[in-house]
């Protein structure tokens, strides 16, 4: 116990600096502050990602127009905070035979432009159940090596598909065109409904597919978004390719 030297109060706490009483310092040096720790963030990913997406904007795809912005917002806005860099570049493709053009509409530009751009879309026309698939894939991926710039550093590429496809006017089969994607380090994810022809073009690009249903609801869009995220931003040492994986 020691005396205040101003007030006379007894002081009992050996630690104290100053009087309870009357605040007279005890000339003892402050213990320091406990260490502050701000919201931990989490650090950005050394990887540029080039993400091109195309969207089947025929009237098959009518059914999905609400689930689709879904998906691409949240892939999008899950991967741009994680990477250093991110360009998107966004198409819409449809029925070659009914002259529906696959159309670029964002040209490497942010998920802000990608997303207004999908705005515009009007999911029309077509023809048969069968589009053209295939050939837009091609496009986009041939797209994709033709912007590619030295920063970046991993190249994906988004479908979302509805029916199946025609055949390729290329001349390159499914299986094929797979190959050649997963040759060019392109890592392709489908979110379609399945079918053969589209089973062999994911199972040799090394590529993902996700399945979606004729009823789809906004949780089955949120799980699919998820996961393309973690995939398309996990490390890849030593390989180009993914699994094959349905959902």
């Amino acid at each position: 116990m020691t005396l205040c030297p101003a007030c006379s109060h007894v002081i009992t706490d050996p630690a104290a600096v100053a009087c309870p009483a009357c605040g007279t310092s005890q000339g003892r040096p402050a213990p320091s502050p406990a260490p502050v720790f701000p919201g931990l963030v989490r650090p950005k990913l050394p990887l540029s990602v080039d993400l091109a997406i195309t969207v089947d904007r025929t009237a098959s795809s009518l059914q999905f127009q609400d689930g689709i912005p879904v998906v691409m917002e949240s892939v999008l806005r899950g991967i741009e905070p994680l990477v250093t860099g991110m360009r998107v570049f966004l198409y819409a493709h449809g029925d070659l035979d009914e002259k529906q053009d696959t159309v670029l509409m964002t040209d490497g530009g942010s998920p802000d432009q990608a997303l207004a751009d999908l705005k515009q879309i009007r999911y029309e026309g077509g023809g048969d159940p069968k589009e053209s698939h295939l050939d837009a894939i091609e496009h986009v991926a041939e797209g994709i090596l033709r912007n590619a710039t030295p920063g970046s550093s991993r190249s994906a590429l988004l479908a979302f598909i509805t029916a199946d496809t025609k055949p390729c006017r290329s001349g390159r089969s499914a299986s094929e065109l797979g190959e050649w994607i997963r040759e060019q380090g392109i890592r392709l994810y489908l979110v379609c409904e399945p079918t053969p022809t589209l089973y062999q073009l994911v199972k040799s690009a090394g590529g993902v597919m996700f399945a979606i249903s004729v009823t789809p609801n906004r949780s089955d869009f949120q799980i699919i978004a998820a996961q393309l995220t973690a995939s398309i931003t996990q490390p890849a040492p030593g390989a180009k390719t993914m699994p094959m994986h349905t959902q």
